[in-house]
């Protein structure tokens, strides 16, 4: 059963997508060799590929709430690591979350006002984090015992993703 069909954007070779509550769709396209970000509308794909963030070369979206959308970016301007990014309704809108000096970050979900995700920091393992619509409103969500933490969705109040703890399970 096809609950919404989604027009395949050219000039991609393959495309990711998920729906929100809302009935957004967004995702991704690739090339063969790039990733675009791409949000879907009535009249088809919008490549959402930074176009305010300069050296942005890929991005992909994760998730979105309202007119909100999360994901991450990669190119020049991000140190050639992929690293998390949040859209307000436009490809212009962009914002870098990724604190400086971090390997690599990801933001996977929203509320339409809190992101989630994680940062790879200079000590290695990924930490579960929530930011507030900038790089300097991120709160690490680590709870102190876990070697790998991710944030994966947030309502505002709660945050639920996942601990890799000492015993190397996920809890």
């Amino acid at each position: 059963t096809i609950l919404y069909s989604l027009p395949f954007p050219g000039p991609f070779i393959s495309a990711d997508a998920s729906i929100n509550a809302s009935g957004q769709a967004v995702g991704f396209g690739f090339t063969g060799n790039v990733y675009q970000a791409l949000l879907w509308t009535n009249a088809g794909a919008v490549n959402f590929n930074p176009t305010n963030l300069t050296g942005i070369s890929q991005s992909m979206i994760d998730g979105s709430f309202g007119n909100q959308q999360v994901g991450n970016g990669y190119g020049t301007g991000t140190g050639n690591v992929w690293q998390a990014m949040l859209w307000n309704g436009t490809a212009d809108s962009a914002v870098d979350l990724a604190p400086i000096n971090s390997l690599s970050s990801v933001a996977y979900n929203t509320n339409g006002t809190q992101q989630v995700g994680y940062i790879q920091t200079q000590d290695g393992d990924p930490i579960a984090v929530l930011w507030n619509g900038t790089a300097a409103s991120r709160v690490r969500l680590n709870p102190g015992n876990g070697y790998s933490t991710e944030a994966l969705f947030t309502d505002g109040t709660n945050q639920v993703g996942y601990d890799d703890g000492p015993d190397g399970g996920d809890h």
